[in-house]
């Protein structure tokens, strides 16, 4: 499972702060991870259970880029 790094999430997201990002996948509901340096992470799976619905929801909110 490759890593999606913060770089990608702010390209991703469209925002440049950490935290921005950081809410940002959270509005998105994707599951991430922060490191020792603060920054988010997540992997492939996360981001493709989120953008290709692999996982059951039970909401449906857009995927809203900034």
């Amino acid at each position: 499972m490759p890593i999606v790094s913060f770089e990608d999430l702010q390209e991703l997201s469209g925002y440049k702060q950490r935290s921005k990002v950081v809410d940002w996948c959270r509005e998105q509901g994707l599951k991430f991870v922060v490191g020792g340096d603060g920054l988010p992470r997540t992997t492939t799976d996360y981001l493709a259970e989120v953008f290709h619905g692999t996982e059951e929801k039970t909401d449906f909110a857009p995927i809203r880029f900034g």
